[in-house]
């Protein structure tokens, strides 16, 4: 899975869709799960924690996948994903197929998210019918 994550041609948006790439990251979340288990039981051969760190690492780098699946990704590790710093935003991220920029300030996103907010508010809507119609 490391490796088809890393491969995959997250660029190439017209050659795969969403259900692909949402059933990529069910997969890699269901291993995240199962080998968090499994190092958390002691482990078995193989399948350590270093494993369980690349995988996460694998999909939290994966270009294609939204904030909120990175946040899961990350809630999925356990312990491991504990250790990564991430968004306070992610968690809640309302975009399905939209990331943040890199080297964005964290201010911005949440100016921004304030402002889609207000935008998508039952009272501006009301006010913008009242005003335009």
């Amino acid at each position: 899975m490391i490796s088809t994550l890393a491969k995959f041609p997250w660029f190439a948006v017209d050659n795969y869709t969403i259900t692909t790439r949402d059933q990529l990251f069910a997969a890699t979340r269901d291993q995240l799960k199962t080998l968090s288990y499994t190092v958390n039981r002691g482990g078995q051969p193989g399948l350590t924690e270093t494993l369980l760190n690349d995988l996460l690492m694998a999909g939290l780098n994966a270009y294609g996948f939204s904030e909120r699946q990175r946040w899961e990704l990350r809630q999925a590790a356990g312990f491991v994903g504990s250790k990564i710093a991430m968004s306070p935003l992610a968690k809640g991220w309302p975009f399905e197929a939209l990331g943040r920029k890199a080297g964005v300030e964290e201010d911005v996103v949440e100016v921004s998210g304030l402002v889609r907010t207000l935008l998508m508010s039952p009272i501006y809507f009301a006010l913008f019918l009242h005003h335009y119609i």
